[in-house]
């Protein structure tokens, strides 16, 4: 029996020397339940070196600063975003290309292309054509939008009048994309009126139909513009 009071007894005081700890800790718990956390660390920090504190201080006024510079140059690049995203027009032009070799314009018409060379040679055979290039024309123009080439395209074949008004025609239109190069079709417009001219047709013309791509609604629209004055046509492609 002595030999288990002697077991027993540091057990015992150990126990009896933490009880009293706890019980303080529990007593603390019970008159501060909701301790400030802000009283802790002023009544503490003191015991932060002083140029720790002056190292921090200015560590967050150069984080100040540097948001503040930065809030200032996106300010100041707004207008120069703003404005490159704006509208870009482009007037058609009229182009030649071969009936007979494979290019752009040839990929773009190829289901007209048979009918249109057929005629072709039809013209040659006859008195005085033996001359007549195995030709056609397009009145086109391009946009570079995301790293693919847009290409507004004019064919003048099929064309209908329009109304018996001079240098202009309701003609076929497609508008393609070309990538990498893959050719997508975007729009296919049947009766598209535009101004026709010669091949040769200088740019400052007069009179002309203009292609815009708007990066705003990612859409292709047309206009005729003979002078100042501006038709906006209704027919609209969207690009994607």
């Amino acid at each position: 029996m002595s030999k288990r009071r002697r077991l027993s007894s540091p057990l015992s005081r150990a126990l009896r020397f933490m009880a009293q700890p706890l019980a303080l800790l529990r007593q603390a718990q019970k008159q501060f339940p909701q301790a400030d956390p802000l009283l802790f660390r002023r009544r503490f920090a003191s015991l932060t070196p002083a140029p720790v504190r002056a190292s921090r201080f200015a560590s967050a006024n150069h984080a100040k600063e540097f948001f503040v510079s930065a809030a200032l140059i996106l300010a100041m690049l707004a207008p120069l975003a703003a404005s490159a995203e704006q509208a870009v027009s482009h007037r058609l032009l009229a182009q030649n290309f071969s009936l007979t070799d494979s290019n752009l314009q040839a990929r773009i018409w190829s289901d007209q292309v048979p009918e249109m060379l057929k005629f072709r040679k039809y013209l040659q055979s006859t008195p005085g054509g033996a001359d007549k290039p195995l030709v056609g024309v397009v009145y086109t123009t391009s946009f570079q939008v995301e790293g693919k080439q847009i290409v507004v395209s004019v064919i003048s074949n099929n064309c209908a009048n329009a109304g018996g008004v001079p240098n202009l025609l309701f003609c076929p239109t497609r508008v393609v994309s070309l990538s990498g190069g893959q050719l997508e079709v975007l729009g296919d417009i049947p009766d598209l009126l535009v101004t026709v001219s010669e091949a040769d047709a200088p740019q400052s013309a007069k009179k002309a139909t203009i292609a815009t791509y708007d990066p705003q609604t990612h859409q292709i629209s047309f206009a005729n513009v003979d002078g100042s004055e501006r038709t906006e046509l209704t027919q609209k492609v969207v690009v994607r």
